[in-house]
């Protein structure tokens, strides 16, 4: 549904948008759209934030799987309602950063995709599941970060790269301050889509 394209997408933000997946054709024949948001430019800095995602099957967002530079990606306070196939996050190539919190995942089969082949680096805390590696927050970012939560779903993969956040470290000032994952569900769907900003 979004391409960012080959060359640099500085400083993009995706924001308080409803993304409804239903289809007739889908690539896991389940009424799913397939292919969310795929960044995959030379220099990508992007934020994507308050958006309702519903009934898509992957790549939400995809990011990398080109080679040719960096994606940062602060994926933040977004509700994903009934993802399935791959489910959610993607990050494919080790050219991607992506930090994701304060996320709601409803139903959705993978909030973080393990793609094997040649995975990203994510970092997404969860709720109840707090390690150690969750001070890299505060070193990196300045701040605690904000968990995602879940009902439903895998809870096998929950990745914290730490290289994931340290490239961030330098666009510190620009990364949103999310609320609370429990709060997300009734404030997205209040707010996002056509005609309700």
């Amino acid at each position: 549904m979004i391409v960012t394209g080959f060359n640099a997408a500085q400083f993009i933000s995706i924001t308080n948008n409803y993304f409804d997946g239903r289809r007739t054709r889908s690539s896991f024949c389940d009424g799913s759209h397939y292919w969310l948001w795929l960044f995959l430019g030379a220099n990508d800095k992007i934020t994507v934030a308050n958006n309702y995602v519903y009934r898509t099957s992957g790549r939400g967002p995809h990011t990398g799987g080109m080679k040719n530079g960096t994606i940062r990606l602060h994926i933040v306070n977004n509700y994903f309602d009934t993802l399935t196939g791959e489910g959610a996050i993607d990050g494919m190539t080790k050219t991607s950063y992506t930090l994701a919190e304060g996320n709601y995942f409803k139903s959705v089969t993978y909030p973080v995709y393990n793609y094997k082949s040649d995975p990203g680096y994510v970092f997404a805390p969860f709720v109840g599941a707090q390690t150690s590696a969750w001070a890299n927050c505060k070193t990196y970012i300045g701040r605690a970060c904000v968990p995602n939560d879940q009902s439903g779903g895998s809870t096998a993969y929950r990745p914290l790269h730490t290289q994931a956040i340290s490239p961030l470290s330098a666009y510190k000032k620009f990364l949103m301050t999310p609320i609370a994952a429990s709060a997300i569900p009734a404030r997205v769907t209040a707010s996002a889509g056509i005609g309700k900003i």
